[in-house]
């Protein structure tokens, strides 16, 4: 079974906001970075440093795909 580690989901979401600040008084984010966010947020809270990645929702695949730095 795929892991996602955190470091990878950090490095795509840093990334990405990087390219695309949050914009207007609201702070809104890319959609991107939005997506992966929701994601970033429950592994801190939960302390998670690996999620399987057929828990995690195929945009949210799709997006640290297309952000995660080339090796």
């Amino acid at each position: 079974m795929s892991q996602l580690h955190f470091a990878q989901l950090n490095a795509a979401l840093s990334r990405c906001m990087a390219e695309h600040p949050p914009e207007g008084q609201e702070h809104r984010l890319h959609a991107d970075a939005n997506l992966m966010g929701g994601l970033w947020a429950r592994m801190v809270v939960e302390r998670l440093d690996t999620v399987d990645l057929v828990d995690v929702d195929v945009r949210v695949q799709q997006a640290i795909e297309l952000w995660s730095p080339a090796t």
